[in-house]
């Protein structure tokens, strides 16, 4: 773990797991900021967060990075701790990790349907438990999980049967915990992403399937990172703070 001295006029610390690449790095810089501070996650990608933080410190913000599988649970009691000695505070979490394992019934066992439960919905809730106690003492509170078009949309030829059941239950999870803590205050809410252009561009398909995974999209065309994180950076700011227990999908209607 790194850390940079947090000065008296931070209004805000942000938790962002999933933090080295994609929506979590892109959401980090546009939210950074001298007034926000960051506790930035990955589970192995040291230098690639390192080089996130270090865009984060041109733009006036302080970071501290922290690595760990949240599958392990004793990774969302140390990010929280993290957050607490570094800051002695933690205002916002956004539970950003996770991954897409494309394949069908007879293309998915009993080990990746339990390595994806394990990364994203128990993570998630290993994260909501460990952080919402700091969270809910905060005087602009969020939590905010990244889910996935897959727990809402089944063509036959491009199924994710694991992510897709560990995201599906990430979204009921995360409705159950905005209805505890709606009267407290504490908006929570999940983000649906669509099929979103990643960091290096893809290269699981051929131009031919990307095209036609398009023509399936109704607005014929990928979604863009900042796109996704500016809704997650909307749900975080002043006017999300009556938003709660939504899953909010960014999928150019996919999931129409």
């Amino acid at each position: 773990m790194s850390a940079t001295p947090a000065p008296a006029e931070i209004e805000r610390v942000v938790l962002i797991t999933g933090a080295a690449s994609g929506i979590g790095a892109e959401l980090a810089r546009q939210i950074a900021g001298p007034d926000t501070a960051f506790v930035l996650h990955t589970r192995a990608r040291r230098d690639a967060l390192e080089a996130v933080a270090s865009t984060l410190a041109d733009q006036g913000a302080h970071s501290i990075c922290v690595t760990g599988d949240l599958a392990d649970p004793a990774t969302a009691p140390a990010l929280a701790g993290a957050a607490q000695d570094a800051y002695g505070r933690l205002d916002q979490v956004v539970s950003a990790a996770g991954y897409a394992r494309r394949g069908a019934l007879a293309d998915t066992g009993a080990d990746d349907l339990e390595a994806a439960w394990r990364a994203m919905t128990l993570g998630t809730f290993a994260l909501a438990k460990a952080t919402l106690p700091l969270v809910t003492q905060s005087p602009a509170p969020r939590f905010v999980a990244v889910s996935s078009f897959g727990a809402a949309h089944y063509p036959e030829n491009g199924l994710f049967m694991a992510s897709a059941a560990a995201k599906a239950g990430l979204e009921s999870l995360i409705r159950t915990i905005a209805a505890e803590h709606a009267a407290r205050g504490v908006p929570v809410n999940a983000v649906a992403p669509g099929y979103t252009e990643k960091d290096g561009g893809h290269s699981s398909l051929s131009t031919e399937g990307w095209e036609a995974i398009k023509a399936d999209i109704p607005m014929r065309r990928l979604g863009r990172r900042e796109e996704v994180a500016g809704l997650i950076a909307y749900l975080l700011g002043p006017l999300g703070g009556y938003v709660t227990g939504q899953v909010l999908r960014v999928d150019g209607g996919l999931t129409l």
